[in-house]
């Protein structure tokens, strides 16, 4: 992919010659970044050869590749539309767009056929690795590290191989801020300018975006099918309308309470009794207490009580009722457990004076002291 006897404008070839002299006389040149002379260091002390080529870099074999890509799917699915989009604009001009995990292999690539032919030759390909330790300083590798927005130009690249690139790349972060990937966008340097790095920005931060924006969807969707598991395992009915009496939740014993199907889509109707109460609770803001319903349906006549309270929501307004439907041999039954409405006997209650009766009784309050069970004869 090298081209030589490029002709050089003075500021590459101001590069060209920080790199020889960093590289080839182990001089620390004084007219390069920062950024790019901390890389050229570290590249030195891992043992990056500047001058072998990245052709032996790594490639994921096609099983691994195929696991890799199905654990970044997400990523990738969302990430491709951008990519193309930025391809789109730099259609024809040399340019590749590539996405890569944390771990800088590379994901999904787009460009012109020919560039991806040559781009072979520095192990620009699907699951090709792009690491410092394959690539040196390049934009994915330095992005990685730093953790943001970074471009590498011409021989400012530690390997040889890379001068006559450009690279611009930024990372992408998940919803918890961690380093899931890098956007880059790589091509002939004589053809980059300052808004290269300022696309791939961007298209990195809108990826961000709709990735938090899928994240909270698929919570809201979790968080949903977990309260409608818990609304659908409640022993009462419940029920709730908004500000314009739409109906917005219904849990199956509502359903049945109401004489509906609880497993069909029937379209649910309240009783009249039912929804003048909700309404008026989303009226007046007032809470309604176990109100007496009666409902005809087709399967029959349904009893129960209603409780309704309003539900709040800015500026202390009302913006929808829920309800509580419980069915009335149900209240009887809480009723008479809360009030001890039962049978209770004692001893003393027992009336006779036989000596059988009084031995019986004498053998059952010795009984009486036991949990065990006991046969009476």
């Amino acid at each position: 992919m090298c081209r030589s006897g490029l002709n050089l404008s003075n500021n590459y070839q101001e590069k060209y010659e920080a790199w020889q002299q960093y590289f080839e006389q182990g001089i620390t040149p004084k007219n390069i970044r920062p950024v790019i002379l901390e890389s050229w260091n570290k590249a030195r002390e891992i043992g990056v050869d500047p001058f072998s080529s990245i052709e032996e870099g790594i490639v994921l074999e096609e099983e691994m590749l195929s696991l890799k890509l199905e654990e970044n799917r997400e990523l990738i699915d969302m990430a491709i539309p951008f990519m193309q989009s930025i391809y789109d604009i730099v259609k024809g001009s040399g340019f590749v767009v590539m996405l890569t995990d944390e771990n800088a292999t590379i994901l999904h690539i787009v460009g012109d056929e020919e560039i991806l032919e040559q781009g072979k030759n520095v192990n620009l390909v699907q699951g090709g690795n792009w690491s410092y330790f394959t690539t040196g300083n390049c934009a994915i590798a330095l992005c990685l590290e730093l953790g943001k927005p970074v471009q590498v130009v011409a021989s400012e690249h530690v390997k040889k191989s890379l001068h006559d690139w450009c690279c611009s790349a930024s990372p992408i972060h998940n919803s918890e801020g961690r380093v899931i990937g890098v956007l880059n966008m790589s091509g002939d340097y004589r053809y980059t300018n300052p808004h290269t790095l300022g696309m791939v920005v961007a298209a990195a931060n809108a990826i961000e975006k709709n990735l938090a924006e899928k994240t909270i969807s698929n919570q809201l969707a979790a968080n949903n099918k977990y309260l409608n598991t818990i609304l659908d395992s409640m022993s009462d009915g419940l029920i709730s309308i908004d500000a314009n009496q739409n109906i917005t939740m219904v849990n199956r014993i509502a359903k049945e309470l109401l004489g509906l199907n609880a497993d069909g889509d029937t379209e649910v109707r309240l009783p009249q009794k039912c929804l003048e109460i909700l309404t008026e609770v989303l009226a007046t803001g007032k809470a309604v207490e176990d109100e007496e319903v009666d409902y005809e349906a087709e399967h029959g006549r349904f009893y129960y009580t209603l409780t309704a309270k309003p539900i709040y929501g800015w500026e202390s307004k009302v913006i929808g009722v829920v309800g509580l439907l419980r069915e009335i041999k149900n209240v009887k039954k809480l009723v008479n457990k809360m009030a001890g409405a039962t049978a209770t006997f004692t001893f003393n209650d027992l009336i006779g004076t036989s000596r059988d009766f009084v031995d019986a009784i004498l053998k059952s309050k010795i009984a009486a002291k036991s949990s065990s069970s006991v046969l009476l004869q």
